[in-house]
């Protein structure tokens, strides 16, 4: 009982600080999009994304395994934090050549976009000392969460006061490196006075079997990322920079509530793990009342998004972005689709199969890219949305696939079927009375959708205290 409440302790300082996190940082991007516009947004956007793929690279896996090796040998701190900063101080020093590298080729007559990109650039020089993976292997969770807050609220402020004033796309790169260094400096503090390690040494052998580690990890990494950004990047060298901005307004939202489904899954992914050892009624019974839960609430997110979309991008990022709403209305369903295939991954994950997940995510990423050349030239930022879409369902089939050859069949049309024509009740119902009352359209289908649940799933409002119990 006290490893469970240790587990739900740490969970809920992860779950606030990237709540507060989040609050901060779409806030800070909110205010960004109405005070540059699409154009500039986009071009930020684009920038963004590449430091996705720059940060990636530069880190290599190395949170991941670095909070695995410190929970394996706590007293090794030292050894394995000076190897993983040895590793990304040099990942760091190739993957600034190679945006510079990059900038040359494309963007030789782009001044503004080549400032932006230098200066983001810098930010690399900070991750080596992002030591959150001690922390998490020591299971000190509210240090994590404490970074996590720390950048996005140095960047937030950074961005209202300064931003505010200095209208320029390169003052926000310079907010940017103001919080990745509190970050970096907050991690150094707590390593030396708090965690007190010692033994900073490490040597080539060391070295190399950091990098060896870490290669499948960043691999995985560097797929998920072209799975999920290669489409703004695609879309920043193909079309003008405001369909970037139109697209990118759109889609950041989505991978904010991403990162909630993501949590979710960490979460219930010991409880997989621990079926593996079950009977098979076990893992079924989790998989039925968890697909339920996540079915019902994230195609009812789906069915407002659908049905209200113009109103709610234009209250958020301002009227300039009103052609977000139609990139929304696709990329929303992302989350439904990634919540069901995220239970066949992480059963395959939990039950040791995680070489076919790589295989479905790699698969998707090619996908994604294939998709991106065909549709972007032709659709701009609605080309680039289906992609996205396409590759995330490929993912979807494979990682089904997978588990029922190498695990067992886990259905789930019995469990997302109702859900699915509640939704489409939901948005026709909505339709056909916002012709008279868009807020009685509005609450009336709201109403609809629940009363619905309740009656169709009764049992849905005792399945989020089944999910986290310990019984599994």
């Amino acid at each position: 009982m006290s490893d469970f409440r240790k587990l739900a302790t740490n969970f809920s300082f992860l779950i606030c600080g990237e709540v507060i996190s989040k609050v901060f940082t779409f806030a800070a991007f909110a205010f960004l999009a109405r005070t540059f516009g699409p154009e500039k947004f986009g071009y930020l956007e684009f920038v963004l994304a590449l430091m996705i793929f720059a940060t990636l690279i530069s880190d290599f896996g190395a949170n991941p395994l670095g909070s695995r090796e410190v929970a394996k040998s706590p007293a090794e701190i030292g050894e394995i934090v000076t190897s993983i900063i040895v590793m990304r101080a040099v990942l760091a020093i190739v993957t600034y050549c190679l945006l510079v590298g990059f900038m040359q080729i494309f963007f030789s007559d782009k001044s503004q976009l080549k400032n932006l990109i230098l200066l983001y650039g810098l930010s690399l020089f900070f991750i080596p000392f992002f030591l959150q993976f001690v922390f998490q292997g020591i299971e000190k969770m509210k240090w994590v969460a404490i970074c996590s807050v720390i950048r996005q609220m140095v960047f937030a402020v950074g961005v209202f006061v300064i931003v505010s004033t200095v209208k320029e796309l390169w003052v926000v790169a310079c907010v940017e490196i103001a919080a990745v260094f509190s970050v970096a400096l907050y991690c150094v503090y707590t390593l030396v006075f708090h965690v007190r390690a010692t033994g900073f040494k490490t040597d080539a052998k060391r070295l190399w079997n950091t990098f060896r580690d870490a290669l499948p990890i960043g691999l995985s990494d560097i797929t998920w990322a072209l799975m999920w950004y290669f489409a703004t990047i695609l879309l920043g060298l193909l079309t003008a920079g405001k369909e970037v901005g139109w697209f990118s307004a759109a889609h950041r939202p989505v991978m904010t509530l991403h990162t909630f489904v993501w949590l979710y899954f960490c979460n219930l992914l010991p409880t997989i793990s621990r079926s593996a050892n079950e009977q098979k009624d076990v893992l079924n019974n989790l998989m039925r009342y968890s697909m339920s839960f996540m079915s019902w609430g994230t195609i009812f997110l789906g069915a407002v998004v659908l049905t209200m979309a113009e109103p709610l991008m234009v209250l958020v990022f301002g009227d300039k972005f009103r052609e977000s709403a139609r990139v929304i209305k696709i990329l929303i369903w992302m989350i439904p689709l990634s919540s069901l295939g995220c239970h066949y991954r992480y059963i395959l994950i939990g039950y040791g199969q995680q070489k076919y997940e790589f295989i479905a995510q790699a698969v998707a990423a090619v996908v994604s890219v294939i998709m991106g050349f065909i549709l972007i030239p032709i659709y701009a930022e609605k080309g680039a949305a289906i992609a996205l879409i396409t590759a995330i369902s490929i993912y979807c089939v494979l990682v089904y696939i997978f588990v029922k050859i190498y695990i067992r069949h886990i259905p789930f049309l019995p469990y997302v079927s109702k859900p699915i024509l509640v939704g489409a009740g939901m948005v026709a119902l909505f339709f056909a009375i916002n012709t008279y009352k868009s807020w009685i359209a509005v609450c009336a289908s709201i109403i609809f959708y629940i009363f619905l649940m309740m009656i169709l799933q009764p049992e849905i409002r005792k399945i989020p205290a089944m999910i986290i119990s310990r019984e599994g």
